[in-house]
């Protein structure tokens, strides 16, 4: 990669970093709160929300540090040798729209950050096929 895609590459990085330490935040925090005094149902579903957006990061960092680890490398071995992402129903839904149950509004913001943020990195990889 030239220095024009590291700086894309790092931007979409940091952002990721940040959604990381926000996510720790809500779950070492809000999260307990949120799921206080709630039915065994409705706590399973905020776990299996949780769980969807720490998915999401560990496939978008884990994407981003590969590409960040390769980038001395050119434009063409680069895209032959990089990881893809796994377009995996569970990080693709849009649960945030598709929700019958009311979110925490912490757990709504990092649901559809991470989303955001993974199709974006999604249409980026699509866009050098």
């Amino acid at each position: 990669m030239n220095n024009p895609d590291q700086a894309f590459i790092e931007r979409f990085y940091q952002e990721a970093i940040k959604l990381l330490v926000e996510s720790r935040a809500y779950l070492q925090g809000q999260a307990v709160h949120d799921t206080n005094s709630i039915s065994p149902d409705y706590g399973l579903f905020i776990t299996t929300e949780t769980t969807r957006v720490t998915a999401r990061l560990t496939e978008i960092i884990a994407w981003l540090l590969a590409y960040k680890a390769m980038s001395g490398t050119n434009y063409l071995q680069l895209y032959r040798a990089a990881p893809k992402l796994s377009q995996d129903p569970d990080c693709m839904e849009d649960s945030v729209a598709n929700s019958t149950h009311p979110l925490p509004h912490q757990l709504n913001y990092l649901l559809t950050e991470t989303r955001n943020l993974y199709l974006r990195l999604l249409r980026l990889e699509q866009s050098g096929e």
